[in-house]
């Protein structure tokens, strides 16, 4: 018997994070250069492009629900 897979083409929503474009040529990113947590609520990543070799910062702010272990929230603001 062949062995089979339910193989589904990926979608933008389906990559693994972090991951993001280079906001000066859209070259992908897939790592940041480094990470930090600012506070319970948020991490700042530092991104190199080796591309064009622009660099810039996100941060992304994290919700805190009731009994529910820290995630990125829906809303996640990019800054």
């Amino acid at each position: 018997m062949p062995f089979r897979t339910n193989h589904h083409p990926l979608t933008p929503n389906d990559r693994p994070r972090p991951m993001i474009n280079c906001a000066q040529c859209g070259e992908v990113l897939f790592l940041p250069e480094w990470s930090e947590y600012r506070d319970k609520n948020s991490v700042r990543h530092l991104w190199k492009c080796e591309v064009c070799d622009y660099a810039f910062e996100t941060t992304i702010h994290y919700e805190i629900g009731d009994g529910i272990a820290p995630g990125p929230s829906p809303l996640c603001r990019f800054r």
